[in-house]
């Protein structure tokens, strides 16, 4: 509208000789009135839509962003572990409840559980600063467990639940991946000394489990975890490829197994537990905890249908019980109360 103005001052009053200075001069102030009053309803409009564009963008980013901090206690993963050896299988639980302070440093606790047994335990403190995620296991060994700031060939060490030292790793890309209509950072990893690999997903964390990264390491070695579902705020957000349903159990044991004359009583136990065989000789008995440390190791060279265990100085959890016959072998969880 300015533009059409002046034009039509210079091209009209301009030249007119009937027309006094007076008179051009109010008529130009009158443009320059104009001309102010436009440019300002314009800067209007234009911040505006600049207004509306961020805020769809915000929209985007925390539509986006949800769920992108793995520390957060509306964040729980179920996880499938695994006997490789008698192909059976349970759900693990991991969440996050409750605080702590270590060396002046806030952190969360995480806990975990087994759909077939049921109770909580400490599975370790964790806390996250700057997208690099923080773990202190139970026996006190702490590091890095994730860090989304690595780039390609960049090389960190971490720690997970079970290996007693920390692992170098290298990072061999970085990408997206989408899950239920959340963009999440990917980071595809190797441990070059043994050629094991694993997948970080920002907000979830390892495919194997939240503080299950490079569970390969673990021993025994038949043991295995793998990442089943994860929700955020109890949404859906993550399940894995092949499965309808969060909750899986599976037991390999069929008539002919030992295990199927073979008891452990009590389970939960306290101060000691018993295994019991109306059939066969129980010839050794090891106590692992899940780390796949061994605990306890206790023979009986003769062979005994009836043995006692005591597991007094063992800290409250989830323990495997590792039972020898003079037929067969096999393994079951065990929870120390």
């Amino acid at each position: 509208m300015y533009d059409a103005l002046t034009n039509e001052f210079e091209n009209h009053h301009l030249n007119n000789p009937q027309i006094s200075k007076e008179q051009r001069d109010a008529i130009k102030a009158k443009i320059r009135k104009s001309i102010i009053r436009e440019r300002r309803l314009a800067m209007i409009k234009t911040l505006s839509i600049t207004a509306v564009i961020i805020t769809i963008i915000l929209l985007i980013f925390l539509q986006n962003a949800q769920g992108q901090g793995i520390v957060s206690e509306e964040n729980s993963w179920n996880i499938i572990a695994r006997d490789l050896i008698l192909n059976d299988a349970d759900t693990e639980f991991q969440i996050i409840d409750g605080d702590t302070t270590v060396d002046g440093l806030d952190y969360k606790i995480m806990w975990f559980s087994y759909y077939t047994i049921g109770d909580w335990h400490q599975s370790g403190l964790i806390r996250e600063d700057s997208g690099i995620v923080y773990f202190i296991r139970p026996d006190g060994l702490q590091g890095v467990l994730y860090n989304f700031n690595l780039e390609a060939g960049d090389t960190c060490t971490i720690v997970n639940f079970c290996l007693p030292y920390k692992l170098w790793i290298h990072i061999q890309s970085v990408d997206t991946v989408e899950y239920f209509g959340v963009e999440r950072l990917r980071l595809s990893l190797v441990d070059n000394m043994t050629g094991y690999t694993d997948e970080w997903i920002q907000g979830i964390g390892s495919i194997h489990g939240p503080i299950h990264s490079f569970m390969q390491h673990c021993n025994p070695p038949y043991l295995r975890w793998d990442l089943l579902c994860y929700h955020h705020n109890d949404t859906l957000q993550y399940i894995m490829p092949g499965y309808t349903e969060c909750i899986y159990t599976h037991t390999g044991i069929d008539e002919h197994s030992p295990a199927e004359q073979i008891d452990i009583y009590p389970n939960p136990a306290r101060d000691k537990f018993e295994v019991r065989s109306a059939k066969f000789e129980i010839t050794e008995i090891e106590i692992y905890d899940l780390q796949g440390r061994i605990l306890i190791e206790k023979q009986f060279p003769k062979g005994e249908n009836h043995v006692e265990i005591s597991v007094i100085g063992l800290l409250s959890g989830i323990y495997v019980c590792r039972t020898y016959t003079n037929n067969d072998s096999f393994s079951r969880k065990i929870l120390i109360e």
